[in-house]
């Protein structure tokens, strides 16, 4: 399989002046197997982006235009905003389907999936996705309930510096028989809702005294950055 990477790209919909950011896709020009492929964090994509390890379970018709941050650009017309899932196999091996609402979703286009930290906090799931050795109080997890109201947690771990996990493209048994995880709510998402920010202001910021040191030469080889 080979695939072209995506560096940014932003989405609109005719209705309004509606635009969403997602950065560093990497996009499939093959087909791709339903074998485990990552679902990451990424706070630089504002809508959670559904790709080849997820299935689309329903959607309301909504549909917006991918265009590229640059003018040579390929546009992806009519990508869905739809109810997606994906399995997710616990430490002691036990699946879950975790669904996720108000997605992208690309399906085979796009090479692994991609998870707004905060459109799962706005839905009371707990994220937990600064890395351990940057955070020593941090489970690096997300921490979510199943239907049912078991407590399920998602570790996480690096691909890089990347946070997420590993999960597979549901078969239809599983949609009918795994116990589901709703990660992100069944309602309107609106990225750029300026309520964010005014609910934000109005918290009081507790400063803490913060010790620093020089980080090592490892930490400063090789980085990559999309434009």
């Amino acid at each position: 399989m080979s695939s072209d990477k995506l560096s940014g790209f932003h989405t609109s919909q005719n209705a309004g002046p509606i635009y969403r950011f997602v950065q560093a896709l990497r996009l499939a020009s093959h087909g791709l197997s339903s074998e485990s492929t990552r679902t990451e964090c990424d706070s630089h994509a504002d809508t959670c982006v559904a790709g080849c390890n997820t299935v689309k379970m329903s959607d309301d018709g909504r549909a917006v235009t991918v265009h590229g941050f640059t003018d040579d650009s390929q546009p992806h017309p009519n990508i869905p905003i739809a109810t997606v899932a994906t399995v997710w196999i616990g430490p002691e091996g036990a699946p879950y389907l975790l669904i996720i609402h108000e997605a992208l979703f690309f399906g085979d286009l796009v090479h692994g999936s991609l998870l707004n930290p905060n459109q799962l906090r706005a839905n009371n799931v707990k994220v937990h996705d600064t890395p351990r050795q940057f955070e020593t109080s941090s489970t690096h997890s997300i921490h979510a309930v199943t239907e049912d109201g078991d407590a399920v947690t998602i570790p996480l771990t690096l691909r890089g510096i990347m946070s997420g996990f590993e999960s597979t493209k549901p078969t239809a048994e599983d949609l009918l028989t795994l116990p589901r995880v709703h990660l992100t709510a069944d309602l309107p998402w609106k990225p750029n809702s300026p309520e964010f920010g005014e609910r934000e202001s109005t918290i009081p910021r507790e400063v803490a005294s913060i010790t620093t040191e020089q980080a090592s030469d490892a930490r400063n080889e090789d980085r990559c950055i999309g434009a």
